[in-house]
């Protein structure tokens, strides 16, 4: 009787721990993004006229490369699948992987045009600030393997 008094009372903990945590989630999740938002160097000394031109050049590489990055969610999930299902030839995933690839040098030639594009916009001291400052930016959420 003991015993099951002390599994009902464990059982009832974890699952009042995990609710907690679950609701904890979103929080933390939007908490991060906004301290991620903080720590990224700001360009000093920006005018109007800058920042509004740097908007829109954000706004058309994201227009551009939205339908470039669903292209390359949908490729990796064809590679997956074909990784995991038996009988996929060894053609047809490097075929996935070759175009994965081709997906990915799109991606990045095209933001290195965005950036070259910003470049153009600013002075030598922002340039400069911006140029001193592009390493220190980590990526988030990609596995290292």
């Amino acid at each position: 009787m003991i015993t099951m008094s002390v599994l009902f009372l464990l059982f009832g903990t974890l699952s009042t721990f995990a609710q907690r945590t679950e609701q904890q989630k979103p929080k933390q999740r939007m908490e991060k993004g906004q301290a991620m938002k903080e720590r990224e160097p700001r360009i000093p000394n920006l005018t109007e006229e800058q920042k509004e031109q740097m908007k829109t050049a954000k706004i058309d590489l994201q227009r551009e490369t939205l339908p470039i990055k669903n292209a390359l969610a949908e490729k990796k999930a064809r590679l997956q699948t074909l990784k995991t299902t038996e009988g996929s030839s060894a053609k047809d995933i490097n075929k996935v992987i070759d175009e994965i690839g081709a997906l990915q040098t799109k991606m990045m030639k095209a933001r290195t045009a965005h950036q070259m594009e910003v470049k153009k916009f600013l002075t030598e001291e922002q340039r400069l600030f911006l140029d001193s400052h592009a390493g220190n930016k980590k990526k988030h959420g990609h596995k290292m393997h």
